[in-house]
């Protein structure tokens, strides 16, 4: 780490990097207690004290950051040793339906180190599989092309879990011509794994990470752009709201949070917004009794109110099980609308929606 630039720097030995990262990670979560601002919501809380444990594991330990982020998306590496012939079988049937019609420069893989199935050349995994998604909905809704126009994209990824999302976004939009910068924003105890892992795989890159010290100036300037991935505590979120973002995404993020924060965060990208906006959530997750309900608007309402938000609706060949899910709650709507269901929304898995500004 640089003392005068803060970044994650290549020139400087990863057991450096790591260490600063549990420094910088640290003193993030002592001023978010200061503050006393934006802890996360309960639902999230619980997870964070089952992966409190990575802060003090060993410098040389990060190098397998990714068989630890299971706690962030339930991807482990047990079901690709243990699964037999016919598990793999399955899995592969879901990735070449999932592919059918992806250009092959957008099929993703897990990096060097990653886990999953060996699949025509592709290291794929369960998190494979939804960004993969991802890419496809941004490709075919014309996201990609829209962005291959600017000199230099300018990204929110709004709850990037281990930075993996934005590594393969950022990869694809590299590969397209475009040198974006991209912004991720999350509570402090994740920053620690995607900081980490996206050391590890881009280790020629300038990251900057979260320092008090230099922060204003670094988000005031144009030097914001000098780096590839900045990593924001998410409690510094209005100090972005100069910031005008050509994509934003969120996967299954805004779906755990309390009702004050998704609306506070829908707010902000309205104000931001200039590109893009892609969700792919729950209205609420189950476990969730902070969102919905008593407490206002789900996820769907929410966003249709603030932007020109455009369901998307699975293409032929979609994975079964996403098809029916989009079936069964666009008949629900149905019947809410006629009077035949009662009003109170229903949960709904995988409703992705690309939004633009508007309303």
């Amino acid at each position: 780490m640089a003392a005068a630039s803060h970044e994650v720097a290549h020139a400087i030995p990863r057991s450096d990097r790591i260490r600063t990262i549990k420094a910088r990670v640290s003193a993030m979560i002592a001023q978010r207690d200061e503050l006393a601002a934006d802890a996360p919501s309960a639902y999230w809380a619980d997870f964070c004290r089952f992966f409190d444990y990575v802060l003090t594991m060993s410098d040389a330990a990060f190098d397998k950051i990714r068989l630890h982020t299971y706690h962030l998306t339930s991807d482990t590496y047990l079901p690709y040793y243990l699964g037999d012939d016919v598990y793999m079988e399955q899995f592969r049937r879901r990735w070449a339906a999932l592919t059918r019609d992806t250009p092959p420069p957008l099929r993703l893989s897990e990096p060097n180190g990653g886990i999953g199935f060996q699949i025509e050349g592709n290291l794929v995994s369960f998190d494979i599989l939804r960004f993969q998604q991802v890419v496809n909905t941004l490709h075919h809704q014309g996201v990609f092309r829209r962005l291959r126009g600017l000199d230099q994209a300018l990204a929110l990824d709004l709850g990037s879990g281990y930075g993996a999302l934005a590594h393969h976004l950022r990869s694809v939009l590299s590969d397209q011509g475009n040198p974006s910068t991209f912004v991720l924003l999350d509570i402090p105890e994740v920053l620690t794994f995607s900081a980490s892992y996206l050391s590890l795989y881009h280790p020629w890159e300038s990251i900057y990470l979260y320092d008090e010290d230099d922060f204003e100036e670094v988000v005031s300037t144009q030097r914001l752009r000098s780096f590839r991935f900045v990593l924001l505590p998410a409690y510094r979120l209005d100090s972005l709201s100069h910031l005008r973002f050509d994509l934003v995404t969120n996967v299954h993020s805004l779906q755990e949070m309390r009702q004050a924060q998704v609306e506070r965060y829908l707010r902000f990208i309205a104000g931001t917004l200039s590109g893009t906006f892609y969700s792919w959530n729950q209205d609420r997750s189950p476990k969730n009794t902070e969102l919905g309900g008593s407490h206002g608007p789900v996820i769907s309402e929410l966003l249709r109110s603030m932007f020109d938000a455009r369901e998307v609706t699975p293409p032929a060949g979609a994975p079964r099980e996403r098809l029916k899910s989009w079936l069964m709650e666009a008949g629900r709507r149905t019947a809410r609308s006629a009077g035949l269901l009662p009003p109170a929304p229903s949960v709904v898995l995988d409703r992705e929606f690309v939004c633009r500004p508007g309303r």
